[in-house]
């Protein structure tokens, strides 16, 4: 089964706009970058603004350069995710979840060196939060291709890590 995801980078001035997320299936909350799956027919940037339009109520004006793409493959269970991460350029309106699916419990723009430090500690899965991080950090270039097999970092292509 292949999963494509989107995801926004989403920054106003120094500071990163970031979701405190709950699943049915999730032990704990988790932060992360506003985003989801694309849907059959849905165009890459179609996923984008509908993704952050319903998870944090703002307008996607402009989706920006693709910041990283990531492969995640997973043998075991036949299947494998493959997600689009943009740094959005130009955005509009105000923070208001209008999540349908009920698992956004938060948004709120973070202060870089804050939010940085909320993924690492709030963020548990490596493949998620690795990349993010490292562009935060200026680790990585725009992009690079983060690849995982299972659990394990394989590569970044065209990166530094």
């Amino acid at each position: 089964m292949l999963y494509l995801v989107v995801a926004a980078l989403i920054r106003k001035g120094n500071e990163v706009l970031l979701l405190e997320q709950q699943g049915p299936g999730d032990p704990a909350p988790s932060w992360g970058l506003p985003g989801g799956r694309v849907e059959e027919d849905e165009l890459l940037t179609e996923a984008l603004a509908r993704e952050v339009r319903e998870e944090t109520g703002l307008e996607v004006v402009d989706p920006g350069r693709l910041l990283y793409t990531l492969q995640h493959t997973r043998p075991q269970e036949n299947s494998q995710t493959i997600a689009f991460v943009f740094d959005v350029a130009k955005w509009e309106g105000e923070l208001c979840i209008a999540d349908p699916d009920h698992l956004v419990l938060c948004a709120r723009f973070l202060p870089s060196l804050e939010a940085i430090a909320t993924l690492e500690a709030h963020l548990p899965w490596r493949t998620m939060r690795e990349p993010v991080v490292a562009h935060l950090r200026g680790e990585a270039p725009p992009g690079a291709v983060w690849i995982y097999r299972q659990e394990e970092f394989i590569a970044c292509l065209n990166g530094r890590p």
